[in-house]
């Protein structure tokens, strides 16, 4: 283990972004949209997908995911050509947990940071959901967060431990 103060001056217009992508993601969703039973349920419900995102990071964090194909391109809508999309916006904003700093540098989260999102799909999406392989992830530290951090404390320190992450849980459930 390494432990090491580095200044940093958060300034505005200054920001982190880390960047990944899940792969082998096989919804396997092809034996609802197959089933002529199901399929008639599924006209009469409404269907979502559910997002729920927790943050154990010590910042406010802004995320964006990229749904791709078992080719590594992008997902579009057949209708629009926009991407396909698991939120209502772009970009998801999740706020950063309750924390306290011990003495020892050591950081305890009372309550982590949530992010929820459901987004009503129609048949002809649940189809796309198929093609899904891969999601790409980009996770911006925010900013505007580090610099009124920064601004109201001097002596702000942020520590990022492996126990600091984001934890994304997704679902397709029907009302």
């Amino acid at each position: 283990d390494i432990d090491m103060e580095v200044p940093f001056i958060f300034n505005e217009g200054l920001y982190v972004a880390y960047s990944d992508t899940l792969e082998n993601i096989n919804l396997n969703l092809s034996s609802l949209t197959d089933s002529a039973s199901i399929v008639d349920s599924i006209k009469q419900s409404d269907l979502y997908v559910q997002l729920k995102i927790e943050n154990r990071l010590p910042l406010d964090v802004r995320m964006v995911l990229c749904c791709l194909d078992s080719n590594g391109r992008v997902i579009t809508e057949d209708r629009t050509g926009e991407p396909l999309r698991l939120t209502q916006s772009d970009t998801i904003f999740i706020k950063a947990p309750e924390y306290t700093v011990g003495a020892d540098g050591s950081m305890v989260i009372s309550k982590p940071g949530i992010a929820e999102d459901a987004l009503n799909i129609s048949k002809d999406k649940l189809e796309k959901f198929n093609e899904l392989k891969s999601l790409t992830y980009i996770v911006i530290l925010d900013d505007k967060s580090l610099h009124s951090a920064f601004e109201s404390n001097e002596n702000f320190k942020i520590r990022i431990t492996e126990d600091s992450r984001l934890k994304l849980n997704i679902g397709i459930g029907a009302k």
